[in-house]
C-alpha cells in the first residue's frame, strides 16, 4: 500500500504556528480546484479544502507563508477520531501530514490575476 498525496493550491488563511518544548508545528488549509463538465455541457469549478499539519523542520519552512500564497505540499493522509466532550458524539477528521513543502509564489493582492504562472520545474517533487 502507498499513502502519498501531492496538492497544489492556495492557502486559505495564514498558518497557525505553534511551538512547545522547542518543537514546531503548523496547521493550515489549502484550496484546490476541480473543474468538471456538467450534463448541460457547461463547465463548473468546485473548490476543495485540504487541512494540512506540518511538524518539526517542515513547519519551520512555512513561518512566513500567508493567506493566498500558491503552495505545493506532499505528504501522507492521516485520519483521527475523538469523542466530543460536549455532545458525546464521535468526531472524525483527515489531514495531510506534510513531508515536503514549497511556496510556488507569494500572493500579490495588486495582481489582476487569480492564477500564477508556474512550470513543472517549480514543483519540488
Amino acid at each position: 500500500m502507498i499513502n502519498t498525496c501531492t496538492i497544489l493550491g492556495r492557502l486559505g488563511r495564514d498558518p497557525n504556528n505553534f511551538e512547545k518544548d522547542g518543537f514546531s508545528s503548523s496547521l493550515f488549509s489549502v484550496a484546490t480546484d476541480n473543474i468538471y463538465k456538467k450534463d448541460d455541457g457547461e463547465y463548473e469549478q468546485q473548490t476543495n479544502w485540504v487541512n494540512v499539519k506540518a511538524l518539526g523542520k517542515v513547519s519551520d519552512r512555512i513561518k512566513d507563508w500567508g493567506k493566498g500564497d500558491l503552495v505545493s505540499v506532499e505528504g501522507i493522509i492521516s485520519a483521527e477520531s475523538w469523542i466530543d466532550k460536549a455532545t458525546g458524539e464521535k468526531k472524525f477528521s483527515q489531514y495531510l501530514i506534510a513531508k515536503k513543502v514549497k511556496r510556488v509564489s507569494k500572493y500579490d493582492p495588486s495582481s489582476n490575476s487569480d492564477t500564477a504562472s508556474f512550470t513543472a520545474e517549480d514543483i519540488p517533487f
